[in-house]
């Protein structure tokens, strides 16, 4: 096909006057030619994009200099609603959806629409495009739905956060466990180094625990400690109550039950007592425990001195207890 279109431009050229038409003619010829050639790839190669962008499951946007959409994919003119020919209008439905454009390429963003169960999230990536010589061509966005993806991850946070808070909760009685009693002891003794001066602590004891379990069964010692724990956060009800082993409790008094603290425990003991002497309820419901309280002192630099002091004073208890009602093995 070379070979005729030139044998066919030199007859002209050769066999006739020349004529500035036909010279016109002829260089118009070999340039539509030379751009047939030259950009049949490129065109091949568009058409290769669009069909693969078109394939995507991502709604798909390009943009002129301006900002102006100039084509999309069939995804994204289903986001939007569009079903015309002027892709100029999708602008208009993509600030509706998603609100103001994207400031920055950097990194997706994230986007909801919709509330309560009706939301749903997109992610956002928009790149710009720019030629060899650094001039600014255009750009393109992608919005991908992420919905699923999203409330994976809210799923996963609640239970994590479940699990925390489970770590956290004495699982028999409902009160502070272990670890959060460690968590507390290290954010008083940060509050002591600021200055905290007004707070006690009260270290509680279960009595005879070791003989409802051997005698009754765990089911029975279970019922026993969770009837202890109730006697102790019903006398410090604004204080938080914490098991640290198995037959042991702390309450970190501070506030109002701070400065009813000896009342309070006065009563502690008073509903023991009273429990423990009842002849006509079950041997797991005679609730006895062991009671120390201790304040903190001008000189005490941290809680473990606090706590050292009300521990001994609670086994001071345990002693005349065990002299009065004897001691279980």
């Amino acid at each position: 096909m070379i070979a005729v279109g030139l044998m066919q431009a030199y007859f002209i050229l050769s066999k006739s006057p020349y004529d500035r038409s036909v010279i016109g003619y002829a260089f118009f010829g070999f340039v539509i030619f030379y751009f047939a050639i030259c950009y049949r790839p490129l065109r091949l190669l568009d058409q290769l994009l669009s069909n693969i962008v078109s394939d995507l499951s991502d709604a798909f946007y390009i943009f002129d200099p301006t900002g102006k959409c100039i084509w999309a994919n069939e995804q994204g003119c289903r986001l939007v609603g569009f079903t015309g020919k002027n892709y100029e209008e999708i602008n208009a439905g993509l600030t509706a959806i998603f609100g103001e454009p994207l400031v920055s390429d950097d990194a997706p963003d994230r986007r909801a629409v919709g509330e309560g169960e009706d939301v749903r999230f997109y992610s956002l990536e928009e790149k710009q495009v720019q030629g060899s010589s650094g001039i600014y061509n255009g750009s393109y966005l992608r919005i991908r739905d992420v919905t699923n993806d999203e409330r994976e991850i809210q799923v996963r946070d609640q239970q994590i956060g479940q699990i925390s808070r489970e770590a956290y909760r004495d699982a028999l009685t409902g009160v502070g466990s272990k670890s959060a009693y460690t968590n507390k002891v290290i954010e008083l003794n940060e509050q002591l180094a600021d200055g905290l001066t007004e707070f006690a602590v009260v270290m509680v004891d279960l009595n005879d625990l070791k003989q409802i379990n051997d005698q009754f069964g765990h089911k029975a010692g279970d019922l026993y400690i969770r009837g202890c724990c109730h006697l102790v956060c019903e006398a410090f009800k604004h204080s938080p109550v914490f098991r640290i082993g198995g037959d042991e409790f702390v309450a970190i008094l501070r506030g109002s039950d701070f400065e009813a603290r000896h009342e309070n425990v006065q009563s502690l003991r008073t509903a023991y007592s009273q429990a423990f002497e009842k002849p006509d309820v079950e041997p797991w419901q005679r609730y006895s425990a062991s009671v120390g309280m201790a304040e903190h002192a001008s000189d005490d630099n941290s809680f473990e001195l606090v706590f050292k002091r009300a521990d001994q004073a609670m086994y001071e208890e345990k002693k005349q207890f065990k002299e009065k009602h004897g001691s279980y093995r």
